[in-house]
């Protein structure tokens, strides 16, 4: 089964949450949303791993950032 949030899912059949790097960098400062539900993660899923969500790149991605234009 897996339970999705927009900060973490977690996956009970590989035993893992997974969280995003937004969510991973505020729950580093105590007293804050995220860092109170990171322990409520931890007390409620000890076992389970943490793992910081990684995003999928196209290897062949055209980019056009700095493209200049002859006629501009």
């Amino acid at each position: 089964m897996k339970t999705n949030n927009r900060e973490y899912n977690i996956i009970h059949e590989e035993e893992k949450i997974i969280i995003t790097k937004k969510f991973s960098k505020e729950a580093g400062q105590l007293g804050t949303a995220a860092y109170k539900t990171m322990m409520q993660l931890r007390a409620e899923l000890p076992g389970y791993k943490f793992e910081t969500k990684t995003i999928k790149k196209k290897k062949n991605k055209k980019s056009y950032a700095r493209l200049k234009l002859g006629w501009s």
